[in-house]
């Protein structure tokens, strides 16, 4: 998910939107911090193109930070 980017990007005051295609272990950071509750956690799949371009459309996503790793 990258939760740090996503705790300096809520700290500055930014609308997050996270994607993941796995449901997260509530053990991570991410929910350790409470960031679950101060952004939009989408599961979704980025590589299905029509599946993203749906959800940049529909949250009016002006930036994309690709943290996805195989």
């Amino acid at each position: 998910i990258g939760s740090h980017l996503v705790e300096e990007l809520v700290q500055q005051g930014a609308i997050v939107t996270v994607t993941s295609l796995f449901q997260q272990d509530n053990r991570s950071y991410f929910y350790q911090k409470g960031l679950d509750k101060k952004v939009t956690v989408v599961q979704v799949d980025v590589a299905n193109f029509y599946s993203l371009f749906d959800l940049v459309a529909r949250h009016e996503i002006e930036f994309i930070f690709h943290l996805a790793a195989q």
